[in-house]
């Protein structure tokens, strides 16, 4: 193995880059052209999806829609531009390979590709980046003998980040507007710090009170307000067997900390009507926008696409997770007749085990990344640690480095095993 690294000193660009073409121009145009195109189909979907989930209004989408694409593919295609240019300009003036050569490339082409992305995108770039390099070393432990992996590990993982996260969002002043913007979308806003206790449900007839929670059910889960008008005449005729059968989930008692409308076991019924209906819708539009042209040409393919178990997995995860934080959290001050942030760490730890729908390690790594910075800036604000400039750069430059040195290695010790082999 010594002696095929030692031969790579040797191997021109052409043998261990760009194999497809003998030629280093034509080389960086081809991928220049195939970048571009791929970058702008990823971005097209990407900001689509995220403007019809936020609701952007039309001025966002004539004035701010394209020149984002663009700036977004621009850095996605210089990545792979910049790369195979320094990779072939490193032969040329040095006239050597050495194994490590990926690192010594990668940083010029990745620190100048992160620059030309938006500021307000590269900490979540270089997030999923490191993820990405972690994972990768995570794998080359385990297939190397080093560790074990622990099943369901990233069930475990994931819960343990929530436990954290969720009670960082139950203390006062715990997360930063960005974070428990989010951790309030899952979960609702009635599970922030407050003390002050809320009065018993009102004198509302029975059967009101049944019409409002599916009118509320239904909202959540965003059904048109044409069809709620027209349901509303519906479940206001409802029999009275019917309003008594869901009468334990409107109008049994709450506790007197809990701030949401109805009873408890219709509040966590409404968070997971709400969040499986995000989840489910949102796996839907990534698939049929990415799908697009596909489903275009085979019109058959859009059963399969509205179908797709990750669909369903993707909205019982986030269903589960709203339903277990509030149905634990509701239990936990019936219980303790008391209502404090240790009841979110408790709360989160539960609502954690909703991953076993939709298990991604590279979805529990990002979470556990996105907790680190938050406890790092934390730090930071007490000014117990450091706060790095640009350290998004920093970091996106090193797992870039990373990551493709993984990719290049296996090809380059192909070549170079394949070569002795040739030799002897």
């Amino acid at each position: 193995m010594a002696a095929a690294y030692s031969k790579l000193l040797h191997n021109t660009c052409y043998e261990v880059g760009h194999t497809w073409t003998p030629f280093c121009t034509k080389a960086s145009l081809d991928i220049l052209k195939s970048a571009s195109k791929e970058s702008f189909k990823i971005y097209f979907t990407l900001y689509l999806v995220t403007a019809l989930f936020r609701r952007r209004g039309i001025q966002y989408f004539v004035r701010r829609f394209l020149p984002e694409i663009l700036q977004s593919s621009l850095f996605l295609t210089s990545n792979g531009v910049l790369f195979m240019t320094s990779f072939c300009m490193w032969r040329r003036i040095l006239g050597f390979y050495t194994y490590f050569n990926v690192f010594f490339c990668a940083p010029f082409c990745a620190g100048v590709a992160i620059m030309l992305e938006h500021k307000s995108r590269r900490g979540m770039l270089a997030l999923y980046l490191s993820n990405l390099a972690v994972e990768i070393l995570f794998r080359m432990t385990v297939a190397r003998g080093y560790i074990t992996p622990l099943p369901y590990g990233e069930v475990v993982l994931f819960s343990v980040v929530c436990a954290v996260y969720m009670g960082l969002f139950r203390a006062k002043d715990g997360l930063k507007e960005p974070t428990a913007k989010v951790l309030r979308f899952l979960v609702g806003p009635h599970e922030e710090s407050k003390k002050e206790e809320t009065a018993a449900h009102p004198g509302v007839p029975l059967r009101r009170r049944v019409a409002a929670w599916m009118m509320q059910c239904l909202k959540a889960v965003r059904v048109p307000a044409t069809v709620r008008n027209k349901l509303a005449v519906y479940a206001s005729e409802l029999d009275d067997s019917i309003c008594h059968k869901l009468a334990w989930f409107t109008a049994s008692p709450r506790h007197r900390l809990c701030h949401h409308d109805h009873s408890c076991g219709a509040y966590a019924v409404e968070g997971f009507l709400r969040m499986f209906s995000v989840g489910y819708l949102a796996q839907v539009a990534l698939k049929v926008v990415g799908n697009l042209r596909a489903i275009v040409s085979k019109p058959r393919l859009l059963k399969s696409t509205l179908l797709h178990p990750d669909n369903r997995g993707f909205g019982l995860f986030l269903g589960s997770f709203a339903f277990l934080f509030r149905a634990a959290s509701c239990l936990l001050r019936w219980l303790r007749n008391r209502d404090t942030k240790s009841h979110g760490y408790i709360a989160g730890l539960c609502a954690g085990v909703s991953m076993v729908f939709y298990r991604s390690s590279t979805l529990a790594l990002y979470f556990a990344s996105k907790l680190a910075e938050a406890l790092w800036l934390k730090g930071a604000d007490k000014g117990a640690l450091p706060l790095i400039r640009n350290l998004d750069a920093i970091l996106y430059t090193v797992a870039c480095a990373f990551v493709l040195h993984r990719v290049f290695s296996s090809h380059t010790t192909f070549v170079l095993l394949t070569g002795s082999l040739s030799e002897d």
